[in-house]
């Protein structure tokens, strides 16, 4: 089980190698960055370097590599380094208080230099934060401010041409799936930024994604019409939806520098849908999945290598790695897929069920397959729901370890045609005792609609093997 709690995350492509940072369990939590190379992989970064930060306390993208030289976060002091001819050396200055400026969202700028997002602790309070953007030299030449926009910001991303620059922030109360701004901001001949201007987002809509397209024109995922779907939104003000569908193709930005979708070039985009890999082609608005066998995908290890993708993905069958797959749909592990007792493994099942007042209920099932299981009658079975406090995302049919197992186990989320987006909320909790189970009803308690956005999961209860087949559950407290 220990061995299982790593895994890759934060993947890109480096001169055509697939680079990721990996959790190693057995190095005592240590985040390693690793490249795959013929044969396996091997490591970019020796012990005790550990790849991670603390970036708006979830984490940020924690590496990068500009003109050559690999800039990482390391977690123990939050710093930024860089692996040099002769070893690895700091790049910004040691704070005053441990861990009082953390670092994160890292991203090559303009030459020599990487982009970051700065947070700085500026009194006792949790809330006594303030964040910049900054440029980081990487030949040690220090660091300079480049803009301070909102509370929370996303690293910049400069134009093809060098003169404009491109990030999304958002303020408190905010979450970033209730609203976010996209700023612009002209950049000048010696890398300063001038006076940015938004040029989508808002209040009640929220920006998740962004790329340049072309030094007028933008790439943004954002949900103007309720769905985190793909735009094309120029300097010039213009918007246009590049493919309207009723899917999310976005998802909640807990981490900074988090990837739903990335140009295949020629108007095609690879994209996130549902968490499901996709193809969507602007010629003719039409959003196309490519492989059925990998439904979870991760947005924090997502890039396009040649004529493939490449990102940590996982199913109902499969443990969670790094693939390659051909837009075929031709899977190729990088990294090894362990032995799983596919004897034993449910095969989900999507169904959607219509409550009392007409609204859908989206459930991904998991009927049993052991054969110990000592299951009661059909209308008596229990069944396990797994839910969260917070925002998760939409939910997808994967593999995934449990030190518990219950009977059967259900996933389930909710839409409304009235609640609007704006958050979600339910119990956490797994397992299935003698006398109750997590269960899933359309008429089991929920939170209120306002925390509440479609496709997050929110309908579960506790209740006793007696009560599930009565239909009135009990809250657990």
């Amino acid at each position: 089980m220990a061995a299982a709690g790593g895994g890759p995350q934060w993947l890109d492509v480096v001169s055509g190698e697939v680079w990721w940072a990996e959790g190693r369990p057995g190095e005592q939590g240590r985040v390693a960055l690793v490249r795959a190379v013929p044969g396996g992989t091997e490591d970019v970064l020796p012990a005790p370097w550990n790849v991670r930060n603390r970036l708006h306390e979830y984490g940020g993208r924690p590496w990068a590599v500009a003109d050559g030289v690999v800039v990482f976060t390391h977690w123990s002091d939050q710093r930024v380094y860089a692996q040099s001819e002769i070893g690895v050396v700091p790049l910004t200055p040691s704070p005053a208080q441990p861990q009082s400026v953390r670092y994160g969202d890292l991203r090559a700028g303009r030459p020599g230099e990487v982009w970051a997002v700065r947070e700085r602790s500026t009194g006792p309070r949790p809330t006594d934060i303030e964040r910049e953007l900054v440029a980081i030299a990487v030949d040690g030449g220090g660091e300079r401010v480049l803009a301070a926009s909102h509370r929370f910001l996303t690293v910049p991303k400069l134009s093809p041409d060098g003169r404009h620059a491109a990030w999304f922030g958002w303020d408190h109360p905010r979450m970033p799936w209730d609203g976010t701004e996209l700023c612009v901001a002209p950049v000048d001949g010696a890398g300063a930024f001038g006076p940015h201007r938004v040029v989508a987002g808002g209040v009640d809509v929220s920006v998740c994604q962004v790329e340049w397209e072309t030094p007028e024109a933008l790439l943004a995922l954002a949900d103007p019409d309720g769905w985190w779907n793909l735009h094309r939104i120029g300097l010039d003000g213009s918007v246009v939806n590049l493919a309207p569908v009723d899917q999310e193709l976005g998802g909640p930005l807990w981490k900074a520098g988090s990837r739903w979708f990335a140009p295949l070039g020629g108007g095609r985009h690879a994209v996130l849908a549902g968490g499901r890999l996709a193809v969507l082609d602007q010629a003719d608005g039409s959003v196309t999945p490519v492989d059925g066998e990998l439904t979870a995908w991760s947005s924090t290890g997502f890039a396009v290598l040649g004529a493939a993708v490449v990102g940590v993905a996982g199913g109902p069958a499969r443990e969670s790695a790094v693939v390659r797959v051909a837009l075929d749909g031709t899977v190729t592990d990088l990294t090894p897929q362990p032995e799983l007792p596919s004897a034993f493994l449910p095969v989900p099942q999507e169904r959607v069920f219509t409550t009392a007042d007409g609204e859908t209920v989206p459930v991904v099932l998991y009927p049993p397959r052991t054969r110990i299981s000592r299951l009661p009658t059909a209308s008596g079975r229990p069944c396990w729901c797994t839910s969260t406090v917070a925002p998760p995302g939409s939910t997808s049919p994967s593999w995934t370890w449990r030190s518990r197992t219950s009977p059967a186990a259900a996933s389930a989320s909710r839409r409304s045609t009235t609640a609007g987006r704006r958050g979600s909320g339910a119990p956490t909790g797994s397992g299935c005792g003698s006398s109750g189970a997590w269960w899933t009803s359309p008429t089991a308690w929920r939170w209120p609609r306002r925390w509440w956005r479609p496709g997050w999961p929110t309908v579960t209860g506790w209740a006793s093997a007696a009560a599930a087949r009565a239909g009135s559950p009990r809250r657990r407290r």
